[in-house]
Formats: structure tokens, sequence, C-alpha cells
């Protein structure tokens, strides 16, 4: 930097007729000043520059190592969640075809039991038929008898009742015709 600044001062000197060298001498030290501190500020702004840029491109392959991370686990919770539902879903299918083979024995032990019982009751019910048929055949030759008995007896009585007034008729005829 000292050397630009002495050569500047070597051009000047002969470009320019100089009334005062000291001067010229403080004009160029701070001139030369002025842009060491702008080269000093732009050699400051170009690091700050790179290192934000580098700062940034890092950042960017954090995030897309962050974002490839992320993809390659939601990728994964996503599988463990597909097959976690299949297994669910063939755990209940499992169980639906249990019900239904349950349903199906119970269904089919229904249908025996309820065979078993009708015919227990047709069986029942037979029976009491022909129990009552034969109360009722039972009671048909009491009534029968009763009304054989009955005929009988009305049959004696109207004979008895007849012949007692034909007696009493004859003995009337007999106490007329002998008085």
């Amino acid at each position: 930097m000292q050397e630009w600044a002495e050569l500047l001062e070597q051009e000047l000197l002969q470009a320019v007729e100089v009334k005062d060298r000291d001067s010229l001498h403080r004009y160029i030290t701070l001139l030369s000043r002025n842009l060491v501190e702008q080269q000093v500020y732009q050699d400051n702004f170009t690091q700050l520059h790179n290192e934000i840029q580098s700062f940034s491109s890092t950042m960017k392959q954090g995030f897309q190592g962050m974002d490839e991370r992320f993809t390659a686990q939601l990728k994964q919770m996503n599988a463990r969640f597909d097959a976690q539902q299949k297994l669910t879903e063939e755990r209940f299918n499992a169980q639906d075809q249990k019900f239904f083979a349950l349903q199906k024995q119970m269904d089919e032990r229904f249908d025996a039991n309820q065979k078993l019982m009708d015919e227990r009751f047709n069986t029942n019910q037979k029976q009491m038929d022909e129990r009552f048929n034969a109360q009722q055949k039972l009671m048909d030759e009491r009534f029968t008898q009763h009304d054989k008995r009955f005929d009988a007896i009305h049959r004696v009585s109207v004979l008895g009742f007849s012949g007692l007034a034909l007696l009493i008729t004859a003995f009337s005829l007999v106490l007329l015709l002998w008085r």
C-alpha cells in the first residue's frame, strides 16, 4: 500500500505543478488511506459476502439433508402405518371369519334344536291328541251307556206307569161294575 502511495505521489508530482510538497504528501496519504479503507471495506464485504454464501449453501445442504431424512422417515413411518393397517385388517378379517363360523355353528345348532323341539312338540301333540281322542271315545261310550240306561229306565217307568194306570183303570172298572 505504501508503494502505491509513493507511486501516486510521483505521478502527481510529474503531472501537475506542486506548490507545497507536504500538502501533496498529506493529500496522497489521505487519498491512499481512504482507498485503503475502501479496499479493506471491500475486502471485508467480499469476505462477509463469501462467508454468507458459504453459510447459505451449508444451510441449504443441511436443509436438503434434513428434508431427505424427513422424507425417508416419512416413508418409513408410512410403510410402518401401512403394515400396521394391513395387520389390523387381517386380524379383523380373521375375527370376522371366526365370527361368521361361530354364527354358522350357532345357526346350525339352533336349527337342530328347533327341529328336535318341533319333533318333540309334534310327538307330544300326537300323544295328547291320541289321549284326548281316547278320553273322548271313553266319554262317548259312557254317555251312550248312560243314554241306554236312561232309555231302559224310561221304558221300564213308562211300562210301569202304563201298567199301573191300566191296573187302576181295571180296578176302577171292576169296582164300578160290582157295584
